[in-house]
């Protein structure tokens, strides 16, 4: 028998799972074990394994086996494979550069998706956003915001964390699973969000509100809360993040005036440093605080003026 962590309607609960396969010799480590959700209450609020599960710490006797990361769609979410956490642990030596191993995903295997929750944004901001994030194969989901959200909390396992692209008066981040947290290292997700290596993700707090059913594959609602930290490392066997730190990052402001009505607007948001993403972030963004003071739809036209600041100051803007 074993057991799971995990939070789906606000605080960590522990639930009965059943390991299925252990093959230690596997030349793919993702491939060594193989989990069955059994639980009865998890599986009536769930219905097995949903996105926004991946990184849910697995447990045999008491001991950390790994984390729930892989899943098989044709098992209606009631199967899974676990990412082991010897491999994810590896993380934080690539961190240290203490090794030169880097776990790598499985070519064959399905990672459970993550969900990208944004708040702060327009019905119209939030169109543009889902549009633009499609390049990316990542779908944002819109989200509210509770109480709680200003409040930074220490991380625990089988709690909600998310990877965040905007902080500020917008948030966008993606929502896993905290696997295992030691001082102020914790591990999560067991499966790559955007695998890009060495990164600077803003790292957040995240609530989950509840479980939304869908045919499809259902998935965890959940807010993006307080900044906490930095997600420094996003490989095949998980991300890791490091409290009480803060990572690069570019700072759009945006004012916006509708001259048919007065309305004005302020945006001020922290975006992460990728030179891919960032266009779309600016972009995304901008459009957000237009639509929000305009409050309309159509044609029109804009004046737009832009100044750069650059990373020394001793330059000129």
């Amino acid at each position: 028998p074993a057991s799971v962590l995990c939070c789906v309607d606000g605080s960590v609960k522990e639930y009965d799972a059943e390991i299925t396969r252990i093959d230690m010799n596997h030349e793919d480590t993702n491939k060594s074990f193989v989990i069955h959700v059994t639980d009865p209450e998890l599986l009536e609020i769930t219905g097995g394994i949903v996105q926004g599960m991946s990184g849910s710490p697995v447990y045999i006797n008491g001991k950390l086996l790994g984390a729930i990361a892989y899943g098989f769609p044709q098992s209606g979410g009631r199967i899974g494979m676990v990412t082991p956490i010897s491999d994810m642990l590896e993380l934080w030596l690539t961190d240290n550069k203490k090794s030169a191993y880097i776990p790598r995903p499985s070519s064959d295997l399905i990672p459970i998706d993550t969900p990208l929750m944004a708040s702060g944004y327009s019905a119209g901001g939030m169109e543009y956003l889902s549009d633009k994030m499609q390049d990316f194969h990542m779908i944002p989901f819109s989200a509210v915001s509770v109480d709680q959200d200003t409040v930074a909390r220490p991380l625990e396992a089988g709690g909600a964390v998310a990877a965040s692209l905007v902080t500020g008066d917008l948030k966008l981040g993606a929502i896993g699973t905290v696997t295992y947290v030691d001082g102020n290292q914790m591990l999560a997700f067991g499966h790559p969000f955007m695998s890009r290596g060495n990164t600077g993700y803003f790292m957040h707090n995240s609530y989950i509100f509840t479980v939304i059913p869908s045919k499809n594959i259902p998935f965890k609602l959940g807010s993006v809360g307080a900044e906490i930290g930095t997600v420094n490392q996003d490989r095949g066997a998980g991300i890791g993040g490091i409290s009480g730190t803060s990572p690069d990052f570019v700072a759009l402001h945006a004012f916006v005036k509708d001259k048919d009505t007065g309305v004005e607007k302020d945006l001020n948001v922290r975006m992460i440093q990728n030179e891919s993403l960032l266009p779309t972030l600016s972009a995304t963004s901008v459009y957000n605080a237009i639509s929000t003071a305009m409050d309309r739809r159509g044609q029109g036209t804009v004046k737009f003026t832009y100044t750069l600041h650059p990373k020394d100051m001793k330059q000129k803007p």
